[in-house]
């Protein structure tokens, strides 16, 4: 039996219990109330005159406390029940209401997200990280620990536009690459590395989902899919949340207590920095303007140092490197909390170098800037902190971090604009077989099959990019009608092969 007291308040699991003289009111179902209404199950109960708290009988009623007639038929039934004057039930009802009201206010507050606590030890070993002379090195040793073999470029870059999501402009990345090239591990390992708290994984996202969202449940999160096929239907609520940094739908509802319809807005707050993977080169280009779109690497030698690293999982040693992966996550994920969102500028106007012949630049200069301030903004740790009355506390770039991301800017935004990494590298092959062939037979003219032989790859990735040449006429197809061969030939021939995007490392390891 549970005895109250006077004016006593206990509360349970969904919702609470309250005694007023002889009167106990049970309060549950309590609905998340709106303008218009606040309603709740209340289950009134008659104690012994003892005050034991045996209930002799009971009242049960579903109620809106905001509807006058809900509350007159409650206070009849309860008064009745009660064999008490209404107008006490009346008070009765009246202080339920501000106690309901107070109910849900702890409620809500109770249902925000805490900030996460970072232990003692996780705080000093995400210290040590962020002090660490050479952090983009020790950075790709971990992930080298768990699982990834090469890539460093990518693996940096990812880092880097996971780190951007407490900056005000951060990077988004689109992982470009034929099925099977192990673009989700790149991708999924390096999101590993992020708190919990900041990352948010979908496999589907609806036309209209994102805007429903929390009004902040994205800001300053990493917002990441499985697939690009999964978020086809948002692609215009990504962008939109990606250029402008908020979202803002409105919607037509019907006013409870008036019936007449109005409008109703609402807000969902970025910035947040998106991750998706993709094997499809024809996408969107409005989507994929977005993106700093990486390519992982998909040479022979990659497939070697990959088949030997799964090798390697098995054995002793690599079993015993994942025992210790969950130390490394747990690292990272004290850095990452224990970077402050502060400014980062450059100390003079940077000459970067960047052409300006060509229109993209204009949409790709501002990830270049982003990737060099991601890199200082990385390295705060180890940067005198400033402080100006109109921004607050801020970091200067310094000279070593345009070096590093003006080297990450060359390797991914150096290819042929129009082409994706894969194209450009078939390009590269395409032109070195010609080569070798007119120096034996002069004009070349070459089908699917010959080149699939010689340069190793599957029929699906070379019939996709194969595609992609013809379509930006790099590479022009002759004859195909039914019952004869698709023949090939590159459009011209550059004076010097066209380099692959270069995937090796510009980052020494030690």
């Amino acid at each position: 039996m549970i005895t109250m007291k006077k004016n006593e308040i206990i509360f349970t699991s969904d919702g609470f219990n309250v005694c007023y003289e002889k009167r106990r009111y049970e309060l549950r179902a309590i609905e998340k109330p709106s303008a218009g209404r606040l309603k709740a199950t209340v289950k009134a109960c008659r104690a012994e005159a003892g005050g034991d708290g045996a209930k002799v009988g009971f009242h049960i009623d579903t109620v809106d406390f905001y509807l006058s007639r809900s509350r007159r038929g409650f206070i009849v039934e309860a008064s009745r029940f009660f064999q008490i004057n209404p107008l006490q039930i009346e008070k009765d009802v009246a202080r339920l209401i501000t106690q309901l009201e107070n109910y849900l206010i702890k409620r809500a507050q109770a249902a925000l997200p805490q900030p996460p606590t970072v232990s003692a030890k996780d705080q000093a070993e995400g210290e040590k990280l962020g002090h660490h002379r050479d952090l983009i090195g020790e950075i790709l040793r971990d992930m080298e620990k768990l699982g990834m073999v090469g890539e460093n470029v990518n693996a940096l870059t990812a880092y880097l536009a996971m780190t951007s999501r407490l900056m005000d402009n951060p990077l988004s990345l689109m992982f470009l690459s034929s099925s099977g090239s192990g673009k989700s591990f790149l991708q999924d390992t390096v999101l590993s590395l992020c708190p919990g708290d900041s990352l948010v994984k979908v496999a589907s996202l609806t036309d209209k989902s994102l805007f429903y969202k929390g009004e902040n449940a994205l800001a300053h999160k990493v917002l990441a899919l499985e697939e690009d096929a999964g978020g086809e239907g948002a692609a215009y609520s990504l962008r939109i949340l990606i250029s402008a940094k908020c979202l803002v739908i409105e919607t037509t509802v019907r006013n409870a207590m008036t019936g007449k319809l109005e409008t109703q807005s609402s807000r969902v707050n970025g910035p947040v920095s998106v991750f998706f993977t993709s094997t499809n080169p024809a996408l969107d280009p409005e989507t994929r303007s977005r993106f700093l779109v990486l390519s992982v690497d998909e040479t022979p030698a990659q497939t070697k140092r990959i088949i030997e690293q799964q090798k390697r999982a098995h054995t002793l040693e690599g079993i015993t490197r994942r025992k210790i992966g969950e130390a490394i996550l747990s690292r990272h994920h004290a850095f990452q909390r224990l970077l402050k969102p502060l400014t980062v500028v450059f100390q003079d106007k940077p000459l970067l170098g960047f052409e300006t012949d060509r229109l993209c630049f204009r949409r790709d200069h501002p990830k270049f800037l982003q990737l060099i301030l991601a890199v200082a903004f990385l390295h705060q740790m180890q940067r005198p902190i400033k402080h100006h009355p109109a921004i607050g506390d801020y970091v200067e770039v310094m000279a070593e971090d345009f070096q590093t991301g003006k080297r990450l800017g060359m390797a991914l935004l150096g290819g042929k604009e129009e082409l994706s990494a894969p194209a450009q590298e078939l390009l590269t092959l395409i032109e070195n077989y010609v080569r070798g062939q007119k120096r034996q037979r002069g004009d070349v003219e070459f089908c699917r099959r010959e080149l699939r032989e010689t340069i190793g790859w599957r029929e699906t990735r070379l019939r996709m990019y194969l595609k992609e040449l013809v379509e930006m006429e790099y590479v022009i197809a002759l004859g195909g009608r039914q019952g004869c061969l698709f023949k090939y030939k590159p459009v011209v021939l550059t004076k010097t092969s066209q380099p692959s995007r270069n995937f090796a490392t510009p980052f020494a390891r030690s």
